[in-house]
């Protein structure tokens, strides 16, 4: 296995700001991580509590539209496997990542779309459950899920900081 050459030093003069970067990407990220995951898991935990959790998902419709998911491939063999645990497993929320939480939200638990639909940014005015919930998966996408390096500048942290955090308290966090 051939190994990598280590990453060169930073030019001269930017190891603050991108320490700085660096420290927003990672305060962010855990801050959907950590605290995105419970309080979806709090939403999803609030429609169907841990003990008929499992009910809900082998209930016919509820398994038929995760069936349908995951013949698309938007379910994974591991999510799914999370799911449907081999006997005498139960599935439980607190083995779901932030992913499958908002994907068990927003087709299994009767949510309604917002009108800009569920891949759309809500408007600013809509403070709905569905809207706050686009924007905490927006927001993971955008910055831990599709970027192309762990730095996020003061100015965009601030930004998403303020959004998250106040979808995050409206969900219940």
């Amino acid at each position: 296995m051939a190994t990598s050459a280590p990453l060169p030093p930073p030019p001269l003069g930017t190891t603050t700001s991108t320490s700085k970067q660096r420290s927003n990407y990672t305060r962010i990220g855990r801050l959907l991580t950590d605290i995105g995951t419970r309080v979806l898991r709090g939403v999803l935990d609030s429609h169907h509590p841990p003990a008929s959790l499992q009910k809900h998902i082998n209930s016919p419709a509820v398994n038929s539209t995760l069936k349908k998911l995951r013949a698309k491939r938007v379910l994974n063999t591991q999510q799914w496997s999370k799911l449907y645990p081999p006997a005498p497993g139960v599935p439980s929320s607190t083995t779901f990542d932030i992913t499958l939480l908002f994907l068990l939200l927003r087709n299994t638990c009767g949510l309604t779309p917002p009108t800009t639909g569920w891949d759309a940014a809500p408007p600013p005015a809509d403070v709905s459950k569905e809207a706050d919930l686009i924007r905490v998966k927006r927001c993971r996408n955008e910055i831990t899920g599709h970027s192309t390096a762990a730095e996020l500048s003061d100015a965009d942290f601030e930004t998403h900081w303020a959004e998250i955090e106040a979808a995050m308290i409206r969900l219940g966090g």
